[in-house]
């Protein structure tokens, strides 16, 4: 496997990268995460680290994750409102929060619109059918440095088996926690 870069092609912009300038790029990394999820009735809270501790770096909790939600439903449940936040915290990065909005008809259309921090609004939507779902999202760049890229494009598509291997009810079967991107 070749894990190396060669930085002779690196814009002087990108060679300020602090990631390219710890110059670990020519070893194996070890590291490790964890997260917790806490669900009750229509609230959602989640907190990860995916990369908990780095053994190299000697630091703990380098990148943070936090995720609140809450669903509301309207019109015989066939309407699902939910806004969320969403949080990012990574070592020697200012922090990232998003703010989102979702609404879902009848389990199988959803649009969703989301504005971060980082100066950028997400715009998405997608559908749903039986065990097939896709989506599509729209990334506009806000930020000074715009020019050199707009936006991006997204394009997803998921799909969901109908067997468990568990005595839980799927996700995908239970229409009211299904949701392409949560």
């Amino acid at each position: 496997m070749q894990n190396k870069l060669e930085t002779e092609a690196l814009s002087q912009y990108e060679l300020d990268d602090p990631a390219v300038l710890s110059n670990k790029f020519d070893e194996s990394l070890l590291t490790n995460g964890a997260g917790i999820s806490y669900r009750y009735k229509d609230l959602a809270i989640d907190i990860s680290s995916p990369l908990l501790f780095s053994y190299q770096e000697n630091k703990l909790f380098q990148t943070v994750y936090g995720y609140v939600a809450y669903d509301f439903y309207l019109a015989e449940e066939k309407w699902r409102l939910q806004p969320s936040t969403f949080v990012k915290y990574m070592y020697d990065s200012p922090y990232q929060l998003d703010i989102n909005f979702q609404a879902t008809y009848n389990s199988n259309l959803w649009a969703q619109a989301t504005y971060s921090t980082n100066k950028d609004m997400i715009f998405a939507a997608g559908i749903f059918i039986k065990y097939v779902g896709i989506g599509y999202a729209y990334e506009l760049n806000l930020k000074p440095m715009s020019y050199v890229s707009s936006g991006s494009h997204e394009i997803v598509v998921q799909m969901s088996s109908p067997f468990s291997l568990s005595q839980k009810k799927p996700l995908f079967i239970d229409s009211k926690n299904r949701n392409m991107w949560k």
